[in-house]
């Protein structure tokens, strides 16, 4: 959304926005003069909910979403005289785009931003192979949100046709002001932030902390927030092995970003992520990252230089990384400085919206 926004300011790009469902980012629409409609359309990655009569469901729901675009192409081509360059489908999880694409007789841009197995446990209702052939074959171009996804898709999609268009997320006037004075003698904090569910992964950080502390540190609290069906399980495991001294469960916060700013040091356990926004957001706001070696994240630290990296599903590791900034304070500065220099460099609005819009002028 950030490079529609960023594009349409500039007089680059005339969007055509479609949703659907109602939500609360119609507010963004209406407040940046956007025009959207809502049009109902399926995502074809909930294998698990088509159990019974799996063909006949899937089938149905891929021809819901057929019809939903042949009624909005045909009330568009009455209502409006504007012709459309592109359908740019902002992610892999559904064919909508693509049939839009089809009666609009234009190009189809995929943008990749999940990896739907690895990342939910989620199946290709129609296979992977079927899906991401289709996608190929019927998309000009696919872009993909980081190297890591990039590099997954490469051996299943057309290489000729998949680029890495980075997110647009990291903001230089607020990541300014971030900056934190450390005393050598601070309670140092560290936090995670996300659902709780398995593939968070929250209880690396849980068991970690139990480790530090039965290895005789004090002087560090360990804050999550977040919600969903794991979260009874992290108290009661607190609670079991006296650790409220020092973790915290908080709900989600919507304006977490001002709550960032008061920590040092930012976890990001995941059992994969595609992009890894949250990690972004930790640096921006001033802290260290400690990350696992999956996913996007490595691409994102650079271990030992810009953060550090711990093996996935290995608490004593991460208490060993945590153990590090505990003994190394200082080190939280610099690392968090030479992380900014990186992701200021590669996820700037002004970086991620030129190769957005050198890739569009391509197509023409």
């Amino acid at each position: 959304m950030e490079n529609i926004l960023y594009l349409k300011e500039k007089n680059l790009i005339d969007p055509f926005i479609i949703i659907p469902t109602s939500g609360s980012i119609e507010l963004v629409f209406k407040e940046n003069n956007i025009p959207y409609k809502i049009s109902r359309f399926n995502s074809f990655i909930e294998g698990k909910n088509l159990l019974k009569f799996p063909i006949l469901k899937r089938n149905i729901k891929a021809t819901i979403s057929f019809l939903s675009a042949f009624v909005f192409w045909f009330q568009f081509k009455f209502k409006s005289s504007s012709k459309i360059d592109f359908v740019y489908t902002n992610t892999l999880t559904t064919f909508y785009g693509v049939f839009l694409s089809f009666f609009f007789k234009c190009k189809h841009i995929m943008h990749i931003r999940e990896i739907p197995k690895e990342q939910f446990d989620f199946e290709y209702e129609f296979g992977q192979k079927r899906t991401l052939d289709f996608i190929s074959k019927h998309s000009t171009k696919i872009f993909c949100n980081s190297e890591y996804t990039l590099n997954y898709f490469l051996a299943s999609i057309n290489k000729n046709k998949i680029v890495f268009i980075p997110n647009p997320i990291y903001n230089e006037d607020s990541a300014a002001s971030t900056v934190k004075n450390r005393q050598k003698d601070d309670v140092l904090s560290f936090v995670i932030a996300g659902r709780y569910e398995d593939a968070k992964n929250q209880f690396d950080a849980i068991t970690a902390t139990k480790i530090l502390v039965e290895e005789g540190f004090t002087n560090f609290v360990l804050d999550l927030f977040g919600s969903g069906p794991l979260k009874e399980d992290y108290l009661d495991f607190i609670k079991k092995y006296n650790l409220a001294k020092y973790i915290n469960v908080f709900d989600f916060k919507s304006n977490l970003r001002e709550s960032l700013l008061k920590y040092d040091v930012g976890l990001v356990c995941s059992r994969y992520e595609a992009f890894g926004r949250i990690t972004v957001e930790y640096i921006s706001s001033g802290l260290a990252v400690i990350g696992n070696r999956t996913g996007n994240t490595p691409y994102l630290i650079e271990d030992g230089k810009t953060g550090l990296l711990y093996n996935y599903k290995e608490p004593a590791d991460l208490a060993k990384k945590m153990k590090y900034f505990l003994t190394n304070q200082e080190s939280i500065l610099k690392m968090n400085k030479e992380a900014r220099i990186f992701i200021r460099d590669t996820y700037s609005i002004e970086n991620s919206s030129e190769e957005f819009i050198k890739n569009l002028k391509e197509l023409i």
